[in-house]
């Protein structure tokens, strides 16, 4: 995907009702960090000139492309209007999520830092430096880049629909209680295929009764520019 093609999917951001995207990129409180029940998997350095995509070795990631990012900057939390950031697309390769990634790109002159929460499988991520650095060359050096795993599956026994106003409801298949269940999503582009930013976010649901259903309305969720990434 070119330099052209990043900036559109950045304006399709601004097409989102200024409401939505202020609940995408403001209210972002529960974003989450590593969880405790990842491993780290051995990070992979490559150097050289390096023509991409390219992936990282030890790892299920590829580095597709480097551009320029316009638009709202949530990996701070701040949400401010940013413009010619740098990001990169990364995509996640294998058939699970991964919890973590955290990428290093070297240019010439310069570093660009990015991390990832929750990538899903067989998926493209636009992820901005987490510092919101300029982008000012393209000529890669080197990269440095490694992820957690998670040992455990993710609770496979709950289900969720997305009804009006933004409500989901979210059922208990299992025939036990389930406790202090997060649920996980990111802000997603349908029209490009391409998840949004580093960042996840979560929603807590403090308990669910076997068969039950329980509705929840995240503020930082917006119908149509949100995908359920997962439970746990």
């Amino acid at each position: 995907m070119n330099y052209v093609k990043l900036r559109r999917i950045a304006l399709s951001m601004a097409s989102v009702s200024f409401s939505a995207l202020l609940m995408l990129c403001m209210l972002w409180i529960n974003v989450i960090d590593s969880d405790a029940d990842t491993e780290k998997r051995t990070p992979s350095e490559k150097t050289g000139s390096i023509v991409l995509p390219e992936g990282i070795s030890c790892t299920p990631l590829v580095v597709q492309e480097i551009a320029s990012y316009d638009g709202k900057f949530i990996e701070d939390g701040s949400g401010r209007e940013v413009l010619n950031v740098a990001a990169i697309l990364l995509y996640n390769s294998s058939d699970k999520i991964v919890p973590y990634a955290n990428v290093t790109v070297y240019t010439q002159n310069c570093k660009y830092t990015f991390e990832a929460f929750m990538l899903p499988p067989e998926s493209t991520v636009l992820v901005p430096d987490s510092e919101g650095k300029t982008l000012t060359e393209k000529e890669i050096t080197r990269i440095f880049g490694w992820v957690t795993v998670k040992p455990n599956e993710y609770r496979p026994h709950v289900t969720v629909t997305e009804r009006e106003n933004g409500c989901l409801e979210v059922q208990n298949l299992s025939g036990n209680r389930i406790h202090d269940l997060k649920l996980y999503h990111r802000t997603y582009i349908s029209e490009t295929g391409v998840y949004m930013g580093g960042k996840a976010f979560f929603t807590e649901i403090t308990e669910v009764p076997p068969g039950e259903t329980v509705q929840l309305y995240p503020a930082n969720y917006a119908p149509g520019y949100s995908k359920v990434i997962c439970f746990e």
